[in-house]
Order: C-alpha cells, then sequence, then structure tokens
C-alpha cells in the first residue's frame, strides 16, 4: 500500500492560510454601542477640556487674588504706621496743650490741669476755674466777714462779764500795774 501524504499543500481548493483571523462583521446593536461610546468619550473628553481651561481660569484668578491681598496687607502696615504716627503727634499736641494752659494759668494749681484728650484737656481747664473762682469767693466773703478797719481799733477795756472771778482779779491787777 501506499502511503497517502498527509501533508496537505494548498490546492486551489483550500484557501490560503492568514496570518489573523478576520474579525466576524459586527452586530447592529454593536456598531450602535460603539457609536454612542465614542460619543460620549467625544463628550467626556470636551468637558475634560473645558474643566481644564475653567482649572486654568480659576488658577489665574488665584494668583491674582493672592497678590492682591500681598498688595492690600502691605497697604494695611502702611496705614498702621501712620496711624501710630498721628497717634504719637496727637499726643505730643495734647501735652503741647496741657503745658500752654499751665503756663497761662498760673492760679490754677497745674496737678488741675490734665487730660488724654484735647477735649478732655480743655474740660479740666474750665473745671480747675470754676473750682479757683468758688475757692476766691468763699475767701472773700471769709475774710469779708473778718474785715478789720483801717486804722488803730479805739482803746476800750477787755469786757470782764465772760470771766471768772480769779481772772477778774488777774484783770484788774494786770490794770492797776499798768497804770
Amino acid at each position: 500500500m501506499e502511503q497517502e501524504n498527509t501533508t496537505s499543500q494548498p490546492g486551489p481548493q483550500d484557501p490560503q492560510p492568514s496570518s489573523a483571523p478576520e474579525p466576524p462583521p459586527p452586530a447592529p446593536d454593536t456598531a450602535r454601542a460603539t457609536a454612542e461610546l465614542d460619543a460620549a468619550l467625544a463628550a467626556a473628553r470636551e468637558q475634560a477640556q473645558a474643566r481644564s481651561a475653567r482649572i486654568s481660569e480659576l488658577e489665574a484668578d488665584a494668583a491674582r487674588a493672592r497678590e492682591e491681598v500681598r498688595t492690600r496687607t502691605a497697604d494695611i502696615e502702611a496705614l498702621k504706621a501712620q496711624v501710630r504716627s498721628a497717634r504719637e503727634e496727637y499726643a505730643r499736641a495734647v501735652n503741647a496743650l496741657v503745658s500752654m494752659h499751665r503756663a497761662a494759668n498760673p492760679d490754677i494749681p497745674p496737678e488741675l490741669i490734665t487730660g488724654g484728650t484735647m477735649a478732655e484737656v480743655i474740660e479740666s481747664v474750665n473745671r480747675a476755674r470754676d473750682l479757683v473762682r468758688k475757692v476766691r469767693e468763699l475767701a472773700e466773703r471769709e475774710a469779708g466777714a473778718a474785715r478789720v478797719p483801717a486804722g488803730a481799733p479805739g482803746r476800750q477795756p477787755p469786757d470782764a462779764d465772760g470771766l471768772s472771778p480769779r481772772d477778774k482779779i488777774a484783770l484788774g491787777v494786770g490794770r492797776s500795774r499798768k497804770g
């Protein structure tokens, strides 16, 4: 018997083998699903690009805001320095006002003219003037009540009515020695 050749060679009836088999044609449902997925992917990419652009805008806005904060902080610090300087200058002006009022009002005790603001200094000067005026009026009234007429007083013997008998005797003995 003859042996048959087990190796087959391609013949006119056998198709040539290809390196990869061709996929079967897509089913209508698969084609539609693929189209939907492609559209969804394109929409997602478009959204991602829009969000990326928005993120870039927000980052730029944030950088501008940080720069604005730095600028405003520097402005605030400069204003704080100006306020400190103005307060120091105001304190010097108040002290000068106190000194001026003390010099202009020598009849007012200096410790009565005080204050931390110009209004307080002026108020203390007004209160001190009122006090000095009241003290003067009181002193003048008391002095007026005890006024002694000018010149020598008339000679009158001392009043012995309120004296004890012993004091009366001493008064009489004192007169007799003088006279």
